[in-house]
C-alpha cells in the first residue's frame, strides 16, 4: 500500500471516529448543517475515494490534491464545525424533541399558505407545460419520450421563465416545509388516534410526491420521503436503530427506483427493482459523485481552471463568456457524452478546484461553515415552524455532495426555506407562548436536558 493510498484510508478512519464518537454523546450536532454536509460527504465521497485510492493514484498528474478535497475537506472541517454553534445547537435540540402537540389554529393557517402557494405553482406549471407534456407522464404512459419530456423542462419552453424558478422553491421549500410539518401531527395524532385526520395528511404527504415529480426528475420525491422520515426520527431524538435506519435508507431509494424502471420500460416486479436498486441507484448514491469529482479535478489538471468564467452570473457582471462545467466534463469524461442535457455536477468542492485550482480549498472551508449561521433564523422562528425549517435546511444541505454552492443555496432551497419561514411567521401572527420565552433566552438553566444529545 503507497503512502497515498495510507493517507487515504488513515483519514477516512479519522473522520469515521470522530464523527460516530461526536454524534453518538451529542446528537444535536446533527441539527448544523455543516455537520450534515460532512456526514453525506463522508459517506458518499470519502469513502469511496479511499477504497478507489490506487486508482485515483495513477490516474490523476497530482493527486494528492484530490487527497486534498476528498480527504483533507471533511477532517479540517470538523475542527470547527464541531466546535462552533454547539450553544444554540442544544438549545434547538431541547425544542424539536419536545413532546409533540396536535397542530394549532395557527399552525394549521401556515400549512393552508404553503398548500395556496403549492397549487399556485402547480397550476401555472400545468397552463404552461400540459399534463401529458410532463415528465412525470412520460415516465408513467410513455417511457420512449421520457427524456425529450425531461429535456423540455430544461430546454424548453421553461428554461428562461421565472416559474421554472418557482417550481424549485415549490418543489424544494414549499413542499417539504408542507410535509415536516404533517409529519410533525403524526405522533400526537396516533397517540389521540384521530385516524381519519392522520390518513388525510399521508394522502396529502403522497400528493406532494406527485406534484414535486412533474418535471420528471426522480429526486424530488425521494427528498419528500426523506423529509417526512427525518422529522419523525428527529422528533424522536434520533434514535440508534440500524434496522430502522436500514428500512428508512431502503424506503428513501425506493420511488427512485421505482421511476427509473418505469422510464425504461419494464415491468416493475422484485428482481428488476432490486437489479436497479444495487447497479444504479446504488452507483449514482456512492460511487458517481466521487468519480464526478475526479473528472474535474483531471480536467483542471490536465487543462488549467477555466477561472470565474465557471461560474455563469459572475462571468456575465465581469463580460467573460461563461463555461457550462457540467456540460463540458460529461461531453469529455461520461460515457455516451452525457447527451445534449447531460451534466457531470459535481460538489462544489470539486467544481470549484476546476474554477481555481488549489485557491478553492479555503474558499470551499469557508463556505461550508458559513452555513451554520441558519442558528440566527432558527432563534427567531415559533415552535410552529421551527422543525419543519430545520428538516427542509438539513435535507436541502445534502445536495452539497453533488451541486454547486450557490445552486443549493437558491435552487435548492437551502437559504431560501429559513426566509420563507420567517415569512410565514410574520404572515400568520399569534402568540408564541413556550417558545416566546425560550427564544428571549434559548439555553437557560430552566431549559436544560440531561438527556443524551441535549448535554
Amino acid at each position: 500500500m503507497t503512502a497515498f493510498e495510507q493517507v487515504n484510508w488513515l483519514a477516512t478512519g479519522v473522520t469515521s471516529v470522530v464523527l460516530v464518537a461526536a454524534l453518538w454523546r451529542e446528537r444535536h450536532l446533527l441539527l448544523k448543517p455543516s455537520i450534515v454536509v460532512l456526514l453525506v460527504f463522508h459517506v458518499r465521497i470519502q469513502w469511496a475515494a479511499a477504497i478507489q485510492s490506487s486508482t485515483i493514484e495513477a490516474y490523476l498528474p497530482a493527486p494528492w490534491d484530490f487527497a486534498l478535497l476528498a480527504q483533507g475537506f471533511p477532517v479540517l472541517g470538523l475542527l470547527l464545525a464541531l466546535g462552533t454553534w454547539r450553544e444554540e445547537s442544544r438549545a434547538v435540540w431541547r425544542r424539536v424533541t419536545s413532546p409533540p402537540v396536535v397542530a394549532s389554529g395557527r399552525r394549521l393557517t401556515m400549512m393552508l399558505v404553503l398548500s395556496v402557494g403549492i397549487l399556485s405553482v402547480v397550476g401555472l406549471f400545468l397552463s404552461i407545460m400540459p399534463w401529458r407534456s410532463t415528465g412525470l407522464y412520460a415516465i408513467l404512459f410513455d417511457p420512449a419520450s421520457a427524456a425529450d419530456a425531461r429535456a423540455a423542462f430544461s430546454l424548453g419552453g421553461l428554461s428562461r421563465s421565472p416559474l421554472r424558478y418557482s417550481y424549485h422553491v415549490m418543489a424544494n421549500v414549499l413542499a417539504p416545509l408542507l410535509a415536516a410539518m404533517i409529519a410533525m401531527d403524526w405522533a400526537a395524532l396516533r397517540r389521540r388516534r384521530e385516524i381519519a385526520r392522520g390518513a388525510i395528511g399521508l394522502a396529502t404527504v403522497a400528493l406532494l410526491v406527485v406534484v414535486v415529480s412533474f418535471s420528471g426528475a426522480r429526486s424530488y420525491s425521494a427528498m419528500i420521503v426523506l423529509t417526512v422520515l427525518w422529522t419523525v426520527y428527529l422528533q424522536r431524538g434520533l434514535p440508534v436503530n440500524p434496522v430502522g435506519l436500514l428500512i428508512g435508507g431502503v424506503a428513501v431509494l425506493a420511488l427512485p427506483t421505482v421511476l427509473s424502471v418505469l422510464r425504461e420500460g419494464l415491468t416493475v416486479d422484485l428482481v428488476v427493482l432490486w437489479d436497479h436498486l444495487v447497479h444504479g441507484i446504488f452507483n449514482r448514491v456512492f460511487v458517481a459523485p466521487m468519480e464526478t469529482g475526479l473528472w474535474h479535478v483531471h480536467f483542471a489538471q490536465t487543462q488549467a481552471p477555466v477561472g470565474w468564467a465557471g461560474i455563469p452570473k459572475i462571468a456575465a457582471l465581469l463580460d467573460r463568456p461563461a463555461v457550462n462545467m457540467p456540460n463540458l466534463i460529461a461531453a469529455q469524461y461520461a460515457p455516451g457524452g452525457g447527451g445534449e442535457t447531460g451534466g457531470a455536477n459535481t460538489s462544489f468542492v470539486f467544481s470549484y478546484y476546476s474554477y481555481f485550482g488549489q485557491a478553492s480549498f479555503p474558499l470551499s472551508l469557508v463556505g461550508l461553515w458559513a452555513l451554520d449561521a441558519v442558528f440566527v433564523v432558527y432563534r427567531r422562528l415559533s415552535d410552529h415552524l421551527l422543525l419543519p425549517c430545520v428538516v427542509a435546511t438539513s435535507v436541502a444541505s445534502t445536495s452539497l455532495v453533488n451541486a454547486e454552492y450557490t445552486v443549493v443555496l437558491v435552487t435548492n432551497g437551502l437559504a431560501v426555506a429559513p426566509v420563507v419561514a420567517l415569512v410565514l411567521e410574520s404572515l400568520v401572527p399569534g402568540g408564541g407562548g413556550r417558545v416566546a420565552a425560550a427564544r428571549a433566552s434559548p439555553w437557560s438553566p430552566g431549559r436544560r436536558a440531561t438527556a443524551r444529545g441535549g448535554t
